[in-house]
């Protein structure tokens, strides 16, 4: 029933350039479409830093999908609006990571981050290894 609601896609993520994968921008990648008749939106009084403007005001969202049951809350700003935007954004990027797993945007992001970082300290290995090497041959210790 979840899979009719909302779209499901397998992104074709990775891209070869140059012989170094790399995952496609955030902008290109296909995140599951939101129906707004899922949705159930509530507006409630704010708390916290942003003095007391944002304690009087209800800019505080609180987004609930209901096929999924996830409930997002958002108060990053002090607009009521981009509070719903942010709201929904979050909500697309759980829902992605619910329904692609370790296909989802961000676990492909953070494996990337990982290659990367193991490519970066190998090659910081190697070239320890060829210092200390040049320092024994030179014999500069």
């Amino acid at each position: 029933m979840l899979r009719s609601l909302v779209q499901l896609t397998k992104p074709t993520t990775l891209v070869n350039i140059n012989n170094s994968t790399r995952l496609i921008s955030k902008k290109n990648y296909k995140f599951p479409e939101l129906l707004e008749s899922d949705l159930e939106e509530s507006f409630v009084r704010g708390s916290g830093s942003g003095g007391q403007k944002i304690n009087k005001t209800n800019s505080n969202v609180v987004l609930k999908h209901k096929p999924t049951g996830i409930v997002i809350s958002c108060q990053d700003s002090r607009l009521q609006n981009e509070n719903r935007v942010f709201a929904r954004q979050r909500l697309k990027e759980k829902l992605d990571y619910l329904y692609n797993g370790e296909n989802s945007y961000f676990a492909l992001k953070k494996a990337e981050n990982n290659k990367q970082r193991a490519s970066t300290k190998s090659k910081n290995q190697k070239k320890r290894e060829l210092k200390s090497a040049f320092h024994e041959r030179e014999g500069l210790d």
